[in-house]
């Protein structure tokens, strides 16, 4: 209530376009809010195609697809961290509608993917946040594609640094073995969907995708929320 009235009384500058003042309880002005929303309102945008495949930074990527549903524009990245340290879950009917339309959009459905699997939290990082970003919007994506999301097949069990505070270079070294899965008979023969928020190097669903392959998928791809050009 306090930060409501604070917000009401003096709204901060809205950090995307530093020149109108945010709308409550969004962390962006309505005009950023909007510009995230006209993308998916297109109507052009809505006729399904053939899914259109993102080249992995790394060549070797054992990914087999890698998808992203938004760019990572200054008001996507506010909108992003907003909901993924501070829990802003009014964000979610956004991000609901922007993963919806993608998935239509892309015949994402006719990819025959056989379950989803968030990338995970290491359980001290989970439990000081009190949610995994990630896994909430699988939950989004298992709705759309009418597949099963699990939490509890791929975990990290390495406490690794923050990837943003690191260098491209730094990124993969720092996740190397720490992903593990808990019951590879889950997995084995698998078309697995990671999904993710952002995707900057692609190191983390890259190490993901290890992993499970590894274990036995017979394929995985990613998909997410938005992705760093």
């Amino acid at each position: 209530m306090l930060k409501y009235l604070l917000n009401v009384i003096s709204p901060a500058v809205c950090p995307s376009c530093e020149k109108s003042r945010t709308v409550y309880p969004l962390p962006v002005c309505g005009g950023c809010y909007y510009s995230i929303q006209a993308r998916t309102d297109d109507a052009d945008m809505l006729r399904e195609k053939d899914p259109e495949k993102i080249d992995p930074d790394n060549s070797t990527s054992p990914l087999k697809s890698e998808y992203s549903c938004l760019d990572y524009t200054r008001a996507v990245r506010c909108c992003v961290k907003s909901f993924k340290f501070y829990g802003n879950r009014d964000l979610i009917p956004l991000f609901r509608k922007t993963i919806g339309s993608y998935i239509i959009r892309s015949g994402l459905k006719k990819q025959g993917f056989d379950i989803i699997l968030p990338v995970p939290l290491h359980r001290s990082r989970e439990r000081k946040r009190g949610y995994n970003q990630s896994a909430m919007l699988g939950e989004i994506v298992s709705a759309f594609l009418s597949i099963p999301a699990y939490s509890e097949i791929l975990i990290k069990d390495k406490n690794t640094s923050p990837q943003s505070a690191l260098r491209k270079s730094e990124r993969r070294v720092n996740l190397k073995g720490s992903f593990t899965v808990v019951n590879s008979s889950l997995i084995e023969k698998k078309n697995i969907l990671i999904v993710d928020d952002v995707t900057t190097t692609g190191a983390t669903v890259d190490e993901c995708a290890y992993t499970l392959m590894k274990a036995g998928a017979s394929s995985v791809s990613a998909l997410t929320l938005a992705r760093v050009r």
